[in-house]
C-alpha cells in the first residue's frame, strides 16, 4: 500500500490538492457509537462536575496523543466495578429510573465490592495516561497554553483512588436523581462471566477529559478545535535529524522507532505499515521494524495524509467504495481530475448502472484527464483493495494499475462475455460488474432451489464467501488468471439448479417480477430496491452472465455453440416441459407434477448425456402420440392452445434431427459443455419461418400454424 500512496501523494502534489498532516503519535479513535460511546468527564479543582457522551460525528474528529502504553487526553479506562454474580447481572440489566428508590440504591451500593480498577496492570497503564504522556506532550509543546490548562486539572487526579471515587460520587448522584441511568451504570459496573477471564477490548471505556476554563477560553478540549492547533503545535516541534541516509524514496531520512501511522477509514482503521521485531523474516537481513522499509518522517506524514484524502466521505462512491464487510475497495488515476468523477462505478456496482455505460465514462475520463506533452502514463489507474482480516490486522488483498489502453481492450471483452448469450424468454440478463462475480461464485444451491447457508459457532446462519470480490477484476484485467476453477463451480451448480429453474420457466413461474419465495430467495452483499435480498430469477441472470464471460474466455461463442449437442440437448429437454406442461393443463385440470419430462432428467443429461437421450424418445412417446392428435383440434383457450401442440411437435422434431446432425459416438460433458446444456435449456426456442410469417412462443395465428404443421 505504500507504493500506492506515495504515488497517490505525487499526483495530489501535481494537482495542488493540500491534504492534512497529521503529528505521528496523534492517532484517531476507534469507532463511537451508542454501545461503545466515549465518555467526556468534566473536571475542575479536583471534582468531577459532570459525565456525558460524545456526540458520534464529532468522535470522528477528534483523536488522543500516545501509544499502547497511553494516551491523553482521551484515554482507555474500565468500569470501576467488576460484577460476575448472574443474578446481580441481570438485575442491573433490567435496572429503570422508576426502579431507583432509596433502598434500591442501597442494594446498588452493596454490589461495589469488587474494584476494578485495583490491579496492577490498570495502575501502570493509568500512569501512563496520567503522567508519562502529559510530561511528554509538555515538554514537546511548552507553549500551548490549552494544554497546560488541561493537564494542571487533570494532574489532580494522578492517584486513580481519587479519580475512582469522585466518578463513583457522580455516579450514584446521577442515579439518585434519575439522570442518564445507562450512562451512569455502564461508567459504574463492568459485568463478565467470572473474573479470571481474558480482559477484551470491549472491557475498556473510552474517556475524554474536559475543563470549564478551555470551555470558557472558546477552545473545549473535546473539540476540533482543540484537536487541530494541538495538532499544528505538535508537528512544528518534529522534523528529521540530519543522518545522512536516504528513505526508501530518495527522501533524507533519520532512524524512527514509532509505528507507522494509522488511518481511520469507513469500518475498518488501517497502519501503513505493520512492522514487528516477533517475525523472523526481519532478522534474516538485520534490518529490523522501521529499517526493514526506511521511510522519512515527512514521507510518513505525506502518506497517511493522502489515504485520509482518498478515504475521505467526500471520495466515496468516486475514488473508494465499500465491496464487503470490512473491505474497500480504491480506484484513482495518477493524474487527478479537477472535477469529481466515479472511478469505482465501473468495478462495483452501483444502482441501475450499466457496466459498458460506465466503462466508457471511466475510459473517456482517463484520457480526458491526459494533458499534451505530460508523461505517457499519466492516464494510468490505480486500483486496490484494503481488508481488515483480523483484530489486529488490515491488509492489502489486490493491488493492480492499468490505463486506459488496457482496461478499453478488457472492459470491450468482458461486455462481449456477458453478451455471449442467446435470446430468453425473461429480460436479457445484463452484463455483471466485476465484484458481482464473487457473489455468483459464492452461492452454492441445493436441488430445490434453496441457498446452503453455513452456520457460525452460535448457530447463526451466514454466507459463503469463499471468493473475495476482487477476483472478478483479476478476470476483468488479467487474461492469464485461470478461470477453470469458476467454470467448474458455476457448471456444477447450474447442474443442480437446471431441474427447479426449469420447471418454474416452462410452469411460467420464472418471470421478470419480484419472484418472492423464501426458500429461493439469496442473500447479496449489496443492496438492491432497499432489501439486502436479491430475487432469484436476478441469481439465475447472473448466473448466466458470469457464464458467457467464462465462456467468451475459453473461446467459446454464442454463433457456435447454440449448433453444438451440449445446447441442443438443453433445447430438447425445454421443448420437453414445455410439451409435458400443455398436456397437464389439457388432460389433467392443470395439476402439473413435481418434476416435468425435462426437468426431471436434467442432471442425468448433464453427466450421462447418451443414455438421457435414449430415455427421454422413451417418456415423452405418450406426450408426443397425444400432442399429434390434439393439435388437429379447434380449441383456443388460453393456455390450452391446440396449435401450440403442434408448434411444440415441429420444433421436437427439428431440434432432435439437429442433435443427429451433432452426435458423437462417446459424448462425456465437461464444465463448458453443462454451462451450455444449461443455457439451452433456459434459451428461448429458435424461430421458424413460413414465407413472412415467424413462429415462435408468441405466435398466435392459428391457421398459419397449421399450414406450417401440415408443411
Amino acid at each position: 500500500m505504500i507504493n500506492e500512496l506515495y504515488n497517490l501523494s505525487v499526483a495530489m502534489d501535481s494537482a495542488g490538492i493540500k491534504a492534512k498532516n497529521w503529528s505521528r503519535k496523534y492517532i484517531v479513535l476507534p469507532n463511537i457509537s451508542a454501545k461503545k460511546p466515549c465518555y467526556r468527564i468534566t473536571i475542575q479543582d479536583g471534582k468531577v462536575l459532570e459525565i456525558s457522551t460524545v456526540d458520534q460525528e464529532l468522535g470522528k474528529l477528534l483523536r488522543k496523543y500516545g501509544s499502547n502504553h497511553g494516551t491523553f487526553p482521551i484515554m482507555n479506562l474500565t468500569p470501576l466495578y467488576l460484577v460476575t454474580d448472574n443474578s446481580i447481572k441481570n438485575e442491573i440489566s433490567k435496572l429503570t429510573a422508576e426502579m431507583l428508590n432509596d433502598d434500591k440504591l442501597e442494594e446498588i451500593y452493596s454490589w461495589c465490592q469488587n474494584n476494578n480498577w485495583d490491579n496492577k496492570n490498570f495502575r501502570t497503564l493509568y500512569k501512563g495516561h496520567m503522567e508519562s504522556v502529559p510530561n511528554e506532550l509538555e515538554k514537546l509543546v511548552p507553549d500551548f497554553e490549552p494544554l497546560k490548562i488541561l493537564t494542571e486539572e487533570s494532574r489532580r487526579f494522578i492517584d486513580p483512588q481519587v479519580l475512582h471515587q469522585e466518578l463513583e460520587n457522580k455516579v450514584f448522584t446521577m442515579l439518585a436523581e434519575r439522570k442518564n441511568i445507562s450512562l451512569a451504570l455502564g461508567i459504574l459496573f463492568l459485568c463478565k462471566e467470572n473474573e479470571n477471564k481474558k480482559k477484551e477490548a470491549h472491557d475498556n471505556i473510552l474517556a475524554a477529559f474536559e475543563t470549564p476554563r478551555l470551555i470558557d477560553m472558546g477552545i473545549p478540549a473535546v473539540s476540533d478545535t482543540f484537536v487541530t492547533e494541538l495538532n499544528t503545535a505538535l508537528l512544528s516541534s518534529e522534523g528529521d535529524a540530519d543522518s545522512g541516509e536516504l528513505d526508501a524514496f530518495g527522501s533524507p531520512y533519520s532512524p524512527i522507532n514509532d509505528p507507522m501511522p494509522q488511518v481511520k477509514l469507513k469500518g475498518i482503521t488501517v497502519s501503513l505499515r505493520t512492522m514487528s521485531a516477533n517475525y523472523e523474516c526481519q532478522h534474516r537481513y538485520k534490518r529490523i521494524e522501521s529499517a526493514s522499509y526506511p521511510i522519512s518522517s515527512k514521507n510518513r506524514k505525506d502518506l497517511q495524509a493522502a489515504l485520509e484524502w482518498l478515504g475521505g466521505e467526500e471520495q466515496e462512491g468516486k475514488m473508494w467504495t465499500v465491496t464487503d464487510i470490512s473491505e474497500i475497495l480504491f480506484a484513482y488515476p495518477l493524474h487527478l481530475p479537477k472535477t469529481p468523477f466515479s472511478f469505482v462505478n465501473t468495478f462495483s456496482c452501483s444502482g441501475n448502472s450499466v457496466f459498458s455505460a460506465c466503462a466508457k465514462n471511466l475510459i473517456d475520463e482517463l484520457r480526458h484527464g491526459k494533458e499534451i506533452g505530460s508523461d505517457p502514463n499519466a492516464d494510468g489507474l490505480q486500483i486496490f483493495i484494503l481488508k481488515k482480516i483480523d483484530k489486529g490486522r488490515t491488509k492489502v488483498m489486490y493491488s493492480r494499475s492499468t490505463d486506459a489502453k488496457e482496461l478499453e481492450v478488457m472492459s470491450e471483452q468482458w461486455t462481449a462475455g456477458g453478451e455471449n448469450l442467446p435470446e430468453f424468454k425473461f429480460e436479457q440478463p445484463p452484463v455483471i460488474f466485476p465484484t458481482t462475480a464473487a457473489d455468483v461464485l459464492n452461492r452454492f444451491w441445493k436441488q430445490n432451489g434453496e441457498l446452503i447457508k453455513r452456520k457460525d459457532k452460535n448457530g447463526k446462519e451466514k454466507e459463503i464467501k469463499l471468493i473475495p470480490k476482487y477476483h472478478g477484476i483479476q478476470l476483468m484485467l488479467e487474461p492469464s488468471v485461470s478461470a477453470a476453477a469458476d467454470l467448474h463451480h458455476i457448471a456444477e451448480q447450474a447442474t443442480k439448479l437446471g431441474g427447479v429453474v426449469g420447471s418454474k420457466a416452462a410452469a411460467g413461474e420464472l418471470k421478470d417480477e419480484k419472484f418472492v419465495d423464501n426458500k429461493t430467495t439469496a442473500k447479496n452483499s449489496r443492496k438492491k430496491d432497499g432489501k439486502n435480498s436479491l430475487p432469484f430469477i436476478d441469481c439465475i441472470k447472473e448466473m448466466l452472465s458470469l457464464m458467457g464471460i467464462l465462456l467468451y474466455r475459453e473461446g467459446i461463442r454464442k454463433e457456435n455453440y447454440m449448433d453444438n449437442l451440449p445446447y441442443l440437448l438443453g433445447q430438447l429437454l425445454k421443448v420437453s416441459d414445455e410439451l409435458h406442461v400443455l398436456y397437464c393443463r389439457v388432460v389433467r385440470g392443470g395439476d402439473l407434477p413435481t418434476q416435468l419430462a425435462g426437468s426431471g432428467m436434467y442432471r442425468s443429461a448433464a453427466e450421462n448425456p447418451v443414455r438421457t437421450i435414449n430415455m427421454l424418445g422413451t417418456r415423452m412417446n405418450p406426450y408426443i402420440t397425444w400432442a399429434k392428435s390434439y393439435c388437429k383440434k379447434n380449441e383456443n383457450d388460453t393456455g390450452k392452445e391446440s396449435w401450440r401442440a403442434g408448434w411444440l411437435l415441429s420444433l421436437y422434431e427439428n431440434i432432435a434431427s439437429d442433435l443427429h446432425k451433432a452426435w458423437q459416438s462417446d459424448i462425456r460433458f465437461g464444465d463448458a459443455e453443462k454451462a451450455q446444456l444449461f443455457i439451452g435449456y433456459l434459451a428461448k426456442f429458435p424461430k421458424k419461418e413460413n414465407g413472412d410469417l415467424t413462429l415462435d412462443e408468441n405466435t398466435e395465428n392459428n391457421n398459419a400454424t397449421e399450414d406450417f404443421i401440415n408443411e
